[in-house]
Parts: structure tokens; C-alpha cells; sequence
């Protein structure tokens, strides 16, 4: 428990940062914090309890000035999609503890979707109903860079930062390393590069769109949350590739696409621009892990084999 009146116990990890973002992001007087159940990749959770409200702090370490930007883009995204509908928790604040960020948010009274025991079609759906609005969020800007894009680069490809990653003659690990051959390396590159032709007004998208990503409600309400991954792009197949990539499964993925108005012939019509995006995704993810882990990491192992499935496709 940390409480602003008596600092002199403080047994949390990273109790110094966390007072700091109490101090800065939170104008209440706190009761209790509480290290969450529930850890992400990323960020570091603690439940935040004042005498009125309740509240999620997130907390990116070590993140040299890259934390906040994303907290800061998160918030942007959230705050735009509560504009449409309400299915996403209020960011509060976001900000900076000497190299950490910190984001508050909302605490919404629910479980994880996925500790949900109940009918997920009917979420599904529900999630469809939602993107239907938020993807008519246009952005000025493509990928990450939703809200950053360089005006001053009128030319510059909009899959550019793609090619960038990949092909890195300094940092790609993926084109020299056993996860793929160099011919289906080759392979999967040459279908990236159709990217270049596809012209389009780019729109928000959750683009990582998962049950472990929702708070439901007692009463079957789903609340979308972590809009770190958050893109502009072609926002409907962007969202539906995701859903294929993650293999979730197909009635629940048609339960989706009737929410969102485009019922499940979307998924035949637009087959090609599917696959494509997945391989976009897994082959991004590899270079990732291939950068991040040793090769007979499982993690390595488990995008190596989905990598291989995805480019035999093509």
C-alpha cells in the first residue's frame, strides 16, 4: 500500500517511480496501490484506489523518451474513439518519472476476456459494432506514425518503415538467421513490396484486437483496452487479419464481422489483402524475435513455423 500521507513503508517494486507518478499524473489523495494480477508484456500494472475513484497505472521502464510517446498516442487514440462510442476505458494522464512513463486509466469493473466463461460470439459481435465506429476515424498519418507523419516527405512510400525493418543492413537478423531460407525470405519480401501499390486513406485500427485485450462487465459489456499497437491504416482488414493471424476461431470471427456490417463474405472477397497483411505481421514479429531472443527460443520457434505456413501461401 502506498498512501500519500505515510511514504515510510513502501514494500512495491519500483516504489520511488510509482510515487513520482502518483505525485504527477493524480491530483486525489490515494488509499491503496496494489501490484495487478495481470502483467503485460510491456507495461508494469498497479491498481490505484483514491477515496473516489479507482484507477490503472501503467508503468514503462528504462524506455528512453519511447514509453511516453507511446503512452501519449494511446491516449490520443483512446480519447478519439470515446468521441464515437463507449468501449474503451478513460486515459487520464500520461507522463514521465526521470526515464519511465506513466499512463492512469479508468479502472473498469470486469474480468479479462479471457477468463470470460460465457457466449464470446455475442462479444464478438459487440467488439464488430464497435470497430464500425472507430474505424471511421480517419488519421493524418500511416503505420505507428498515426499522428506523426512527415508532411514534408510528400513522396515517401507509406509502407516505407516496413521496408526499413526488414531490410536493415545494420540490425535485420530474420534475412541471416535459420528462422526462413533465403529463398522463402526472398519470397515473403516480394509480396510486402505490393504494398507500394496500395493507395488508401489510412483509418484508426486497434490492430491487436484480442480477448486478453477486453474488460467484460458483469452484465456482457466488452471494453477495449491497450491501444499501444494502435495504426492507421485499411482499418477493417487490418483488424480481421489480426483475428485470422491469431486463429481465433471462425464463428467468433464471423460474429465480429456481422457486428462491424460486413458479414463473413468479406473474408473470401479479400482473401489476398488478408494473407498479405498477415504475412506483413508474422514477418515483423519474427525480425522482432530474431533480434530479441536466441533462435531455440520457443517464441522464435512458434513465429518460424507460422512464418513457413503463411509464405507457402503465396
Amino acid at each position: 500500500m502506498i498512501s500519500r500521507d505515510d511514504k515510510s513503508h513502501i514494500h512495491l517494486p519500483h516504489a520511488d517511480v510509482v510515487n513520482g507518478a502518483l505525485a504527477a499524473g493524480l491530483s486525489e489523495s490515494v488509499i491503496s496501490v496494489d501490484v495487478l494480477q495481470h502483467q503485460g508484456k510491456i507495461n508494469f500494472g498497479y491498481k490505484v484506489r483514491t477515496e473516489s475513484n479507482e484507477y490503472i497505472l501503467r508503468i514503462k521502464f528504462d524506455c528512453e523518451g519511447t514509453g511516453v510517446t507511446e503512452h501519449r498516442r494511446e491516449k490520443k487514440c483512446s480519447d478519439l474513439v470515446r468521441e464515437k462510442c463507449d468501449c474503451t476505458p478513460q486515459i487520464v494522464s500520461v507522463g514521465e518519472v526521470g526515464a519511465h512513463s506513466y499512463s492512469f486509466q479508468k479502472s473498469i469493473s470486469g474480468k479479462r476476456g479471457s477468463e470470460y466463461k460465457g457466449d464470446l460470439r455475442a462479444i464478438w459481435y459487440q467488439i464488430g459494432e464497435y470497430a464500425a465506429e472507430f474505424h471511421k476515424i480517419e488519421v493524418p498519418g500511416y503505420n505507428y506514425d498515426l499522428f506523426n507523419w512527415d508532411q514534408g516527405e510528400p513522396d515517401k512510400l507509406w509502407c516505407q518503415w516496413y521496408f526499413d525493418y526488414l531490410l536493415d543492413p545494420a540490425q535485420s537478423r530474420l534475412a541471416q538467421s535459420e528462422i526462413v531460407t533465403p529463398e522463402e525470405f526472398s519470397r515473403g519480401i516480394a509480396v510486402i513490396e505490393t504494398l507500394a501499390d496500395w493507395k488508401f486513406i489510412p483509418h484508426l485500427c486497434h490492430s491487436d484486437l484480442k480477448m486478453e485485450n477486453t474488460i467484460i462487465t458483469s452484465c456482457g459489456k466488452p471494453y477495449i483496452i491497450d491501444w499501444g499497437t494502435a495504426q492507421g491504416h485499411k482499418a477493417l482488414s487490418m483488424d480481421i487479419a489480426e483475428l485470422l493471424y491469431r486463429e481465433i476461431p471462425q464463428e467468433q470471427i464471423a460474429a465480429f464481422c456481422l457486428g462491424r456490417g460486413v458479414g463473413t463474405s468479406y473474408l473470401k472477397e479479400h482473401r489476398l489483402e488478408l494473407d498479405t497483411l498477415q504475412l506483413l505481421r508474422v514477418m515483423l514479429a519474427s525480425e522482432w524475435a530474431s533480434r530479441s531472443f536466441s533462435l531455440n527460443d520457443p517464441i522464435v520457434s512458434s513465429y518460424s513455423k507460422k512464418l513457413q505456413e503463411l509464405i507457402k501461401k503465396f
